[in-house]
Order: structure tokens, then sequence, then C-alpha cells
């Protein structure tokens, strides 16, 4: 599966992404936890699972693209909370 942010200058060392760029980022690597049906999970998967996932993946392959880091954190924090899970939303990435 393609990392997000593979596409854009780092954020270190080339210059921050733009906003536009790190919009594009989110929403490549929100779509790519979604990328089960290839991997024959589609029908067992849980939302909870790809959020647990995902925020595995920010920290793993994230961590020099802080502002993609950070919107994602917050939008999957988000959707924890809309599932009714608060306790996964608060919890360190």
């Amino acid at each position: 599966m393609r990392a997000a942010g593979g596409g854009g200058a780092p954020a270190s060392g080339g210059g921050a992404p733009s906003h536009a760029q790190a919009a594009r980022e989110v929403a490549d690597f929100l779509v790519g936890l979604f990328r089960v049906s290839e991997q024959g999970l589609a029908d067992t998967v849980t939302a909870r699972e790809l959020l647990d996932k995902g925020a595995e993946r920010i920290t793993d392959e994230l961590r020099d693209q802080p502002l993609v880091q950070a919107r994602l954190i917050h939008t999957i924090g988000r959707a924890y909370v809309w599932l009714g899970l608060r306790e996964s939303a608060q919890e360190e990435p």
C-alpha cells in the first residue's frame, strides 16, 4: 500500500508541503485504509480495526510530515468519537 506523503515535499529539508498537498495526502491515506477488498477482508474487518491500523501507520509512516500527521490524528480521533470510542480517540497514536 502506498504511504501517504509519497509525492510531496518532505517536512524537513525540502520545505513543508502546501496545505493543498497535505489535504491530498490525508485523503490518499484514508482511502488506502479501505483497500481491504484487495486483501480479501472486506466482509470481516471492522471500522475500529481500520482506524486502529491507520493510527499505527500514522506514527510509523508520517513522522517526517507533521502537518499531514496532525490532520490525520485529528480526523481519526473524530471517527473514533463518532463510533462511540472516546477512549481510543484520546490515546496517543
